[in-house]
């Protein structure tokens, strides 16, 4: 098998990958924007291995298990199993993790899920969050648009980027600082497999383990519609209609909290895993509780400083934009 090796730099956070040549062109491309080539004095650390686990190094008391994984422990460190097909050795203290299978699918997914894992974590150290939604901007001002796994927030992107009006920093997880600031998070982009898209779009197939397959579209088909930073004016609320007709609402502040505290308290629809972030110990206990304290506060500067409208979408993203242009 061919290696590669791969330097990613997220705002001052650097991963180290290296592994099968396949897996590590698939993450480049994934986090393409990010890509460095300066050296660095320290990097999280993940090493991709095409060989099978070694179940025999596993101790015999589990941490928690879950439908498709379980967690064991060591002295700072968590071993993971995966439907017996992969194993996780994460040494959370020296920012190491070990990935061993020989199913390239389950090693592409968990090392991408990793990543995503342990950068949030570090970016909440600098006040950086990552909230679940699609960050754009019109005309340089900037908007949020959070909506639910599936509720259609990269078509809608997708739909906005044809008008050159629209620029977009993340279509499903822009990061925010402190000043009520959207910073770029620009990935791969995620639709259904039976997405109609144009031919000039880069693609790739992504299969996944309970959610099914998924067709990607490489970022660097939108490199010069990436805007790297944006005040915040407005914050739509994604909701399915049941009419023909979408229609857009002024939220209330019950409603706007709610789809905070999921999307960005919560942080549920980030892509992250909790084998990575659940660690047996105290401190690890109150340092979460402690960034959930703070992405609390976060929540409620962004409801005293932002409008709320509730969006209910269509499946025609054109009718979508069209309202969408009105209300900006």
């Amino acid at each position: 098998m061919l290696e590669k090796e791969l330097f990613l730099d997220f705002y001052g956070i650097n991963f180290k990958i290296k592994g099968y040549s396949n897996i590590i062109n698939n993450l480049g491309k994934d986090f393409q924007y990010f890509s460095s080539r300066e050296k660095k004095s320290s990097y999280i650390v993940v090493n991709i291995i095409f060989k099978h686990p070694k179940k025999n190094i596993l101790p015999k008391k589990k941490f928690y298990s879950r439908k498709d994984y379980s967690v064991y422990c060591k002295k700072n460190q968590l071993l993971i199993i995966y439907n017996k097909e992969l194993l996780a050795d994460y040494n959370y203290k020296n920012d190491v993790i070990n990935l061993y299978s020989k199913n390239l699918d389950l090693l592409y997914e968990i090392s991408y899920l990793f990543i995503h894992s342990k950068l949030g974590e570090l970016l909440e150290i600098k006040s950086l969050n990552r909230i679940h939604a699609a960050g754009f901007t019109y005309n340089n001002e900037g908007y949020l648009f959070l909506a639910n796994t599936g509720c259609g927030k990269s078509s809608l992107v997708l739909e906005l980027l044809k008008d050159s009006k629209f620029k977009i920093l993340s279509d499903d997880t822009p990061i925010l600082n402190n000043q009520l600031e959207m910073l770029s998070f620009p990935i791969r982009m995620g639709v259904g497999k039976n997405y109609f898209l144009n031919k000039q779009f880069k693609t790739r197939i992504l299969k996944r383990r309970e959610y099914g397959v998924k067709k990607l579209i490489d970022i660097d088909n939108f490199k010069n519609k990436i805007v790297k930073k944006s005040n915040i004016k407005k914050i739509f609320l994604g909701e399915k209609s049941n009419k023909n007709k979408p229609q857009i609402k002024k939220s209330n502040i019950i409603t706007s909290f709610k789809y905070l505290f999921v999307n960005l308290i919560i942080g549920y629809g980030t892509p992250q895993v909790l084998e990575f972030l659940i660690k047996p110990n105290i401190k690890d206990f109150f340092e979460k509780l402690q960034s959930i304290m703070k992405r609390f506060h976060l929540s409620i500067k962004l409801l005293n400083s932002c409008e709320f409208y509730v969006f209910y979408t269509v499946k025609d993203f054109k009718k979508n934009k069209q309202i969408l242009e009105k209300y900006i």
